[in-house]
């Protein structure tokens, strides 16, 4: 019997990266999974949006998903064994920064319980900065279910204070009670703030170092009791959750167009 020779998967990466652009996602990823070399080659594609999650029962799973602007499709694989999608991860992440491609999101999720777990979401963070991210989105938690009397202790990277190219920042759990020497996000336009421990002294460095800001959603964060927002004259929508320990909140804000305050925070003190 004749043998058959795979022409596909000895053309140069450039000439298969070239092929797959014209390829629907569906059937991009379905060759990825055919040889080590198209795999290779599909981390190198650039993906609009990279989404990673890790589900909070106690076996792991994962779940990747990619958009294409144009076509609006969304594309999910479950990967039940933990090590095989960080490594997936791992691999797409420094692929691109190698290539140096662009991330117009990047959204993580994730259970940081642990050193390694740590060392994990720091190099993926600095993956996606490296990559200039545009949006970038974590939900960082400490505990397998939500805890609204403990703070989680993971800290959250220097790195994603002084992020030039993002655009729009939500933090959902983490500290932010680091020493933050210098902290610059001057493209910031969206700030959302949940369950982050912190106090009003790191929370005022914070927005003072967000000259763009648009607009800010605080909730449920930790150490907050006097929240102050300076005068930001770009500033024209504030969100304020509720939050069991604040005690005055005052905002400056001369283009102020729209401040959304639920009813159970407004009392007469």
């Amino acid at each position: 019997m004749e043998h058959k020779i795979d022409r596909l998967s000895v053309l140069p990466e450039h000439v298969m990266e070239h092929i797959l652009s014209f390829m629907p996602l569906k059937r991009t990823l379905q060759l990825s999974i055919l040889s080590k070399i198209w795999q290779k080659v599909w981390t190198l594609f650039p993906i609009p949006e990279f989404n990673s999650n890790f589900c909070r029962s106690y076996f792991y799973g994962g779940w990747y998903s990619i958009s294409d602007n144009e076509k609006k499709q969304h594309i999910m694989i479950r990967i039940e064994q933990r090590e095989k999608f960080n490594y997936f991860v791992e691999r797409t992440l420094v692929s691109r920064c190698r290539q140096k491609l662009r991330l117009n999101k990047f959204n993580l999720k994730i259970l940081v319980r642990l050193e390694p777990d740590y060392v994990l979401a720091n190099r993926w963070i600095g993956y996606a900065i490296e990559c200039n991210v545009k949006e970038l989105n974590l939900d960082l938690k400490s505990y397998f279910y939500d805890s609204e009397e403990e703070p989680d202790d993971y800290q959250v990277p220097e790195s994603v204070l002084t992020a030039k190219s993002i655009v729009k920042l939500k933090l959902s759990g983490g500290s932010l009670k680091s020493c933050y020497s210098d902290i610059n996000l001057s493209s910031l336009r969206k700030l959302d703030l949940k369950r982050v421990d912190m106090n009003d002294q790191i929370f005022q460095t914070l927005i003072s170092g967000c000259p763009a800001l648009e607009e800010i959603t605080i909730g449920q964060c930790y150490g907050l009791k006097n929240i102050h927002v300076p005068s930001l004259p770009r500033l024209m929508v504030v969100t304020l959750l509720y939050s069991r320990n604040l005690e005055s909140f005052q905002i400056d804000a001369p283009n102020l167009k729209k401040l959304l305050l639920p009813s159970n925070i407004v009392i007469d003190k």
